[in-house]
């Protein structure tokens, strides 16, 4: 019996797989994850195209931007009539610096902290690299954006999520006082990611 479950999770895997492939050829960038994932919230945004396929164990989302062409009058009056986020406005010394406070303060185990500082400083990284790739950004918010930018292929599925991680770990810490417990693996992780999204940002190394 366990040797059959084991076939069947091994072919569900390789559907999932060939099913993911199919679409990435297509130009379309791909997120898969388990059924119980959450991926309604990619619905709400309308810069990007959704494919929903569910499969007996995991959901598969492919994504792509949508063209401009392709975006309804009422859908362009509602965009103008969006309130806009505030995104920070750093130089990239000042981004620079706080990336390596933020490294700093993982070497001391100061985790939580470190990933706040990762959370804060990628939105004004996420400002860099939508205006260096002309992607309307101050009417999505940071997570929305971060679909964006997952459905242009400026970053990876997992750091897509490690990213979203730490926005919203930075919202529960700094804005709704709470008690959030960082392990080194993800700050690491956010940290990474945010070094990864920063060479996307049309930024010429000293």
């Amino acid at each position: 019996m366990i040797a059959t479950i084991e076939k069947i999770e091994k072919l569900e895997t390789t559907k999932i797989a060939e099913i993911a492939d199919k679409y990435r050829q297509q130009g379309y960038q791909v997120l898969v994850q388990p059924r119980d994932y959450d991926w309604q919230k990619f619905i709400q945004n309308r810069q990007i195209d959704l494919i929903i396929l569910t499969t007996e164990e995991g959901v598969i989302a492919a994504l792509k931007p949508r063209s401009a062409d392709s975006k309804t009058q009422k859908e362009l009056e509602e965009e103008a009539n969006t309130i806009v986020y505030d995104y920070s406005c750093k130089d990239l010394e000042d981004i620079r610096f706080y990336i390596k406070k933020a490294s700093e303060m993982m070497e001391k185990g100061h985790f939580e902290i470190a990933t706040c500082s990762i959370g804060s400083t990628s939105e004004a990284v996420m400002r860099m690299v939508a205006e260096h790739h002309s992607i309307n950004f101050e009417i999505q918010e940071p997570q929305t954006l971060a679909q964006t930018f997952f459905a242009h292929g400026l970053i990876n599925d997992g750091d897509y999520e490690v990213l979203v991680a730490a926005l919203e770990i930075r919202d529960r810490v700094i804005f709704q006082q709470e008690k959030v417990t960082v392990d080194l693996n993800l700050a690491r992780r956010a940290f990474d990611a945010l070094q990864r999204l920063l060479s996307q940002a049309g930024q010429v190394e000293e």
